[in-house]
């Protein structure tokens, strides 16, 4: 039937989301330009081009920029894959 031997189907993703503390503690631990792409497109909400103006980058680096650090949180806060 498709399901793991926890009974999970293996197509369903369970999504948790990090106490704020975690997420305060693993946002420490990224660079400073990952962080500050990050806190600007998640935290504060700014549009790429709104973020990309502010930090005086172009919106491409600050793609490259939070992709990193998304890929540096999940391996921090205990993320598969």
């Amino acid at each position: 039937m498709g399901a793991t031997d926890r009974g999970t189907p293996r197509n369903v993703r369970i999504a948790i989301r990090p106490r704020p503390r975690d997420l305060a503690d693993a946002l420490e631990q990224l660079p400073p330009a990952q962080r500050e792409a990050f806190s600007l497109l998640k935290l504060d909400g700014m549009s790429l081009e709104v973020a990309a103006a502010r930090t005086g980058i172009s919106v491409g680096a600050l793609k490259v920029r939070a992709h990193r650090a998304y890929r540096a949180l999940k391996k921090i806060l205990g993320g598969n894959d």
